[in-house]
């Protein structure tokens, strides 16, 4: 089982990628499947991983209203040293690819 933490402002996009886990999940054992928990707020999903929730991947936004993916990122690596974030994003600003490299990301 595959815990997958998604965090996006977007109630569609959270939506889009539920169908596709669904989706994904019809055809796996148990063992194979992922489990998905939405959030709509950054602060939310913080509170949770905060709290000693544990999460094998995180999928972030990067433009969020409160916080944005970057910061929620830099968070929750505080408190997860090894955690594998993706990031999600319709922009093409360099200064989010900067920012994303500094946290690990490989592309």
């Amino acid at each position: 089982m595959i815990r997958l933490a998604v965090c996006d402002d977007e109630a569609n996009s959270l939506n889009q990628v539920e169908q596709l886990v669904s989706e994904y999940n019809q055809n796996r054992t148990s063992e194979g499947k992922v489990v998905i928990s939405t959030f709509l707020s950054p602060k939310a999903l913080l509170a949770n991983v905060s709290d000693g929730d544990d999460y094998d991947v995180y999928l972030l936004d990067i433009e969020m209203p409160d916080m944005d993916g970057l910061t929620l990122a830099r968070a929750i690596q505080k408190i997860q040293e090894h955690a594998v974030i993706i990031f999600l994003t319709s922009h093409s600003s360099m200064s989010f690819t900067v920012e994303t490299v500094k946290l690990g990301a490989i592309r």
